[in-house]
């Protein structure tokens, strides 16, 4: 049985009652894990790493620069960008293989290769859709305005300074939530 079969399995096992009572503790951990160390995509990661055992102390590394739209240039949502690997985590392959071989002339299609493709792709649509519709856009400097009303040049050590105050920087936590939440529900389905 593949990593992938094993927690595809344990996924479907899980009762209702245990999935919402999963889904509750990734959110409350990468909320109170964001408020407290800062970094919007470890900090998501972190949270299934620790509920879920997906990912390692290596993930969290690279998951750091991610943070402030992706190393704080306000692009991409660093929350949103956490969750979407964690997908890659759980339903991706480590493999190098080609899965587009029916569309790509000369190219044989990796079976396996395309359904991991498929279902992560499927899946990461699904939490894109939904971050959106929450915050009207996937775009941290978007985000920003919408929890707060305005935003912040994050690159600006001047307005760094000020966004990294607690009472400004603390509603990332709420971001990180909605995240997590959208992207264990997705895992999860």
């Amino acid at each position: 049985m593949t990593a992938r079969n094993s927690f595809t399995t344990w996924v479907r096992n899980l009762s209702r009652e245990d999935r919402d009572k999963l889904i509750r503790k990734i959110e409350e951990d990468a909320d109170e894990t964001e408020v407290k160390y800062y970094g919007c995509a470890r900090c998501v990661v972190y949270a299934f790493q620790q509920n879920m055992s997906l990912g390692s102390e290596e993930i969290i590394k690279a998951a750091m620069p991610l943070a402030g739209g992706v190393a704080r240039c306000c692009e991409t949502c660093g929350a949103l960008i956490g969750g979407i690997m964690v997908v890659g985590l759980a339903y991706g392959s480590p493999r190098l293989a080609f899965p587009f071989g029916a569309y790509v002339k000369g190219k044989e299609r990796d079976d396996e290769m395309a359904y991991c493709y498929s279902e992560v792709m499927r899946r990461c649509g699904i939490i894109c859709d939904k971050f959106r519709e929450e915050f009207g856009s996937l775009r941290c400097i978007d985000v920003q305005k919408a929890i707060r009303g305005r935003s912040w040049d994050l690159r600006d050590p001047g307005q760094l300074e000020e966004y990294l105050q607690p009472e400004i920087h603390d509603k990332c936590g709420y971001v990180a939530r909605v995240a997590a939440r959208i992207t264990a529900e997705a895992i999860l389905e």
